[in-house]
């Protein structure tokens, strides 16, 4: 399979508020040195804890922020480097669900104006044609033609995030960042729009980066999982290595306090101690070990580690990492 996105040591720092106080300008260390590829085809799960950097990952992939250092490449092409008509072109492959479908909808607007608004932009169909498309698209998601002229607060949540989705696929893309595009809603509709969007990536050929704090969900959908702790990526595996053979402590800890369904089977739950620790203040060498019930060696405390490829593409960023059978 071919590569459609590709980030090389990604980074991105927000500066704090100055105050008189400081002499030394700090900042928030939001993305740390993240490299990754994503396959066309295949849905890549970001996962961690709130604060650690995914939903920033995900805008500076689009283009919505810029990174402080590394570079982004979509099919080839450096991001940062095109220029303005470049860009656009290139945004038509790319498309967005974010969390939360009401904020992220114009509550001024019918949901015909909603999803025709791309079209309009990108494209040169008008009238007819235009409105065909926008119930093609509805249609497409589960909703019906009806909807056409009603807007965003007429419909409950998962309809809301249906209508989302529509608006993100109109102009046809390759590629899409879902960020928590579940976590707003009831659990039974979650499971209804997690299968939409299992169904319209083999209908399409889509390619998604999924980002979400829950790994049952996670789980359920994608194909490779990547697992973030305070602004790096620690753990790189299929779902299968990463739920039944996990490397990295922090990865364990995750699975660990995952509910499990049959009450004969056991788990061990590994509780970490500690809060995280501010990304303004991130401890010296490895991020983890401030919480980390193995980090024993004194290595833990001085050197980053870098991600160690074990084998069937399995990546963890630790010093103690050895495989397991």
């Amino acid at each position: 399979m071919s590569v459609v996105l590709k980030l090389t040591n990604v980074r991105k720092y927000f500066p704090t508020t100055k105050s008189f106080s400081q002499r030394k300008k700090e900042y928030v260390k939001a993305v740390e040195d993240v490299s990754f590829i994503i396959r066309e085809g295949e849905t890549v799960g970001l996962v961690g804890e709130s604060g650690c950097g995914k939903t920033t990952v995900g805008r500076i992939i689009l283009r919505l922020i810029a990174p402080t250092a590394g570079q982004v490449s979509f099919r080839d092409q450096d991001l940062f480097a095109l220029r303005k008509e470049e860009l656009r072109k290139t945004r038509k492959k790319m498309g967005v669900v974010f969390q939360d479908p009401y904020s992220s909808l114009n509550p001024r607007m019918s949901i015909q104006e909603i999803v025709a608004e791309p079209l309009k932009i990108h494209t040169n169909l008008k009238g007819l044609e235009l409105q065909e498309r926008v119930v093609e698209l509805l249609k497409q998601v589960g909703l019906k033609e009806d909807c056409l002229r009603r807007y965003p607060h007429e419909f409950s949540g998962g309809q809301r995030q249906r209508i989302a989705i529509a608006r993100a696929l109109v102009l046809n893309p390759a590629f899409l960042v879902l960020d928590e595009p579940t976590s707003a809603l009831d659990v039974s509709v979650q499971a209804q729009v997690l299968n939409l969007i299992i169904e319209l990536q083999k209908e399409l050929n889509l390619t998604y980066l999924f980002i979400s704090h829950d790994l049952i969900v996670v789980e359920y959908i994608a194909d490779r999982i990547m697992v973030m702790y305070l602004g790096r990526i620690v753990e790189i595996g299929s779902t299968d290595k990463i739920f039944n053979h996990p490397i990295h402590p922090y990865t364990k800890a995750l699975i660990s306090v995952i509910p499990i369904p049959d009450i004969c089977q056991q788990r061990k739950e590994i509780f970490l101690e500690g809060d995280v620790p501010s990304p303004v203040n991130v401890p010296s060498g490895c991020s983890f070990h401030t919480r980390c019930p193995e980090a024993k060696e004194e290595v833990c405390k001085r050197e980053i580690p870098i991600l160690k490829d074990l084998g069937q593409e399995h990546y963890v960023a630790c010093h103690l990492a050895k495989v397991e059978s």
